[in-house]
C-alpha cells in the first residue's frame, strides 16, 4: 500500500475552503449583501470594544409634532433620550460655528455648573431662565444606536426645560428677533407634548393604560375572528402546495402528500402575519383535542370581510415568493427584504 505523501487539511483550511465553496454558489448580489452585514456587524464590535460600558439603544422612535419629526431612544439602562441633531433642528440652530462653541463656553463658565451648556441655548439674553435642571440635563449623553453606530443625545426632558427658558425669556421680551420663531416653535412643542402628556398621566393613575391595550387589541381581534366553526371552504390554492414542494426539492410535487411541517410554516408566515394576536387567538377558538386534532381549519374561523380578505392577500404575496425561490433560504432573504419594503412604504 502506497502511502500519501499530502499533509491532512486542518480544520481551518477545510472550513476556508467550504466557505469559498458555498460563497461561489451565491450570487453577486448575495454575495454583496453579506459583505455588507459582515462590515457592519465588525464596525459594531469595534465601537463596543472601543467604548465599554456604554449603553445601548433598545427601542427607537420618531415622535411628530406637526412638521417637526423627533428621533428618540430608550437606552438599556431605561434612560430616554432625544437624539442631539433632532434637539439642534428642534430649535433652528447649527451645531458647528467656532463663534457659537466660544459662546457656550463663556456662559458655562458663567454659570459655574461645570456642564457645557448646548449651541441651541448659548445666548447670554437666556442665562437668567436657565435653571438648576437645566444644567443637569444638558449633559451629552453617549449611546450606541440599534444600527450599531455611535451617537449622542439629551435626556428627553431637557427639550421641555430649554423650550421654558425660551418662553419666560419671550414673556419678558428679552429675546431677539431672529430668536422669536424658535419660541414660537418652543409653544408649539410643549403644547403639543402637554396634551399628550395629560392623557397618559390619567391613563396610568386609572390603570386605563393597561385596560386600553386589552381593549384595542380585543376589537382588532373581532374584526378578524369569529367564535364559531363556518362552512369549510377552499382558502389555499393548489399552487401555493406545489410551490411549497418544489421550495423543499419534494419529488412527485402533484402526488406526493405535504409533510407535517407545513403547518408550522404556514402559521409562521400565513396567520402569524394577518395582525398581531391573531394566530394566538386562532389556537384559542379552535384547540387541539387530545389526539393532537383540532376542530376545524384556521380559516374557517377568520371574518369573511376582513380576516378571510387578508388571509387571501398574505396566501397571494407566499405563494409568489415561494414561486421564485429556490430553496427556503433564499424564500426567507426574499421576504425578510419584501418586510423591510413595505416598512420603508408605510
Amino acid at each position: 500500500m502506497v502511502k500519501s505523501n499530502k499533509v491532512p487539511l486542518t480544520h481551518q483550511e477545510l472550513s476556508s475552503k467550504a466557505g469559498k465553496a458555498r460563497a461561489e454558489k451565491l450570487s453577486p448580489e448575495r454575495r454583496k449583501e453579506i459583505s455588507e452585514i459582515a462590515v457592519k456587524k465588525r464596525l459594531e464590535n469595534k465601537i463596543i470594544r472601543e467604548n465599554p460600558g456604554i449603553p445601548r439603544a433598545t427601542h427607537e422612535g420618531i415622535l411628530k409634532i406637526g412638521d417637526l419629526e423627533i428621533d428618540c431612544s430608550v437606552l438599556s439602562d431605561g434612560t430616554r433620550i432625544i437624539s442631539q441633531s433632532s434637539m439642534y433642528k428642534a430649535f433652528g440652530r447649527a451645531k458647528s460655528g467656532a463663534d457659537g462653541r466660544k459662546r457656550a463656553k463663556e456662559i458655562t463658565s458663567q454659570l459655574g455648573t461645570g456642564e457645557q451648556v448646548p449651541l441651541f441655548l448659548a445666548s447670554f439674553n437666556l442665562i437668567p431662565y436657565m435653571s438648576n435642571d437645566l444644567s443637569k440635563k444638558s449633559s451629552e449623553i453617549n449611546f450606541i444606536s440599534k444600527s450599531g453606530s455611535k451617537s449622542t443625545g439629551y435626556k428627553a426632558d431637557m427639550i421641555i426645560i430649554a423650550c421654558n427658558a425660551y418662553l419666560k425669556a419671550r414673556k419678558d421680551g428679552v429675546l431677539k428677533k431672529s430668536q422669536l420663531p424658535i419660541a414660537e416653535q418652543c409653544e408649539i412643542i410643549v403644547l403639543s407634548l402637554a396634551k399628550v402628556g395629560v392623557v397618559a398621566l390619567i391613563d396610568e393613575c386609572s390603570g386605563y393604560e393597561k385596560e386600553k391595550e386589552k381593549n384595542e387589541l380585543q376589537k382588532l381581534l373581532e374584526k378578524y375572528i369569529v367564535e364559531e366553526l363556518r362552512p369549510w371552504v377552499k382558502r389555499f390554492p393548489d399552487r401555493f402546495f406545489s410551490n411549497f414542494k418544489k421550495m423543499y426539492g419534494i419529488k412527485n410535487i402533484n402526488k406526493a402528500k405535504n409533510p407535517q411541517f407545513i403547518g408550522c410554516f404556514i402559521n409562521k408566515y400565513v396567520y402569524g402575519e394577518l395582525a398581531p394576536g391573531v394566530l394566538d387567538e386562532l389556537k384559542r377558538v379552535n384547540p387541539k383535542d387530545d389526539a393532537g386534532r383540532r376542530p376545524g381549519c384556521h380559516h374557517q374561523f377568520l371574518t369573511e370581510d376582513i380576516g378571510c380578505n387578508s388571509l387571501q392577500k398574505q396566501l397571494m404575496t407566499v405563494t409568489a415568493l415561494m414561486g421564485v425561490s429556490k430553496d427556503k433560504k433564499e424564500f426567507e432573504d426574499i421576504y425578510n427584504r419584501h418586510l423591510e419594503n413595505i416598512k420603508e412604504d408605510n
